[in-house]
C-alpha cells in the first residue's frame, strides 16, 4: 500500500495562503486588500497545489472543488477568476467546512446535514 505524505504540501503555498489540511479535504485560505494581487496570490496558490497533486500522482476533483469569497457586509464582491488548464472554480455564496455552513458576509453559519 503507497503512502503519502503531505507535511511538505502546506510549506509550499505558506508565503500566500493559509492552508488547511482535515482527512481528504485541503482548504487555503487567502486574504489581500488589493483586488488584483488577491487574484493573482489564488491562481498562483492554485497552481502550486495542482503541481503539487500532480506529481504525488493525485487529482483534483473539479466537481468538489469550489471557493467563497469572504466579505463584510459594506464590503463589494469582486469579480475573481481560478482557473487551472482552462477549468475554471465556481464560486459559491456558501461553504461547508468542519460541519458547518458558512455564507460568504459572515452573518450566519448553520451545522452542515450530515446526511449529504
Amino acid at each position: 500500500m503507497p503512502f503519502i505524505f503531505i507535511n511538505d504540501l502546506p510549506k509550499l503555498v505558506r508565503d500566500k495562503s493559509v492552508p488547511l489540511l482535515s482527512a481528504d479535504d485541503t482548504s487555503v485560505l487567502l486574504s489581500h486588500s488589493i483586488p488584483t494581487a488577491f487574484n493573482n496570490n489564488i491562481n498562483t496558490a492554485f497552481k502550486i497545489l495542482n503541481d503539487w497533486f500532480k506529481q504525488n500522482l493525485i487529482s483534483l476533483n473539479f466537481t468538489r472543488t469550489q471557493f467563497t469569497n469572504f466579505t463584510t457586509k459594506n464590503d463589494n464582491q469582486i469579480e475573481i477568476n481560478i482557473n487551472y488548464n482552462n477549468k475554471f472554480i465556481p464560486n459559491f455564496t456558501d461553504t461547508k467546512f468542519l460541519g458547518l455552513t458558512v455564507e460568504y458576509s459572515l452573518t450566519s453559519y448553520r451545522f452542515a446535514d450530515k446526511t449529504n
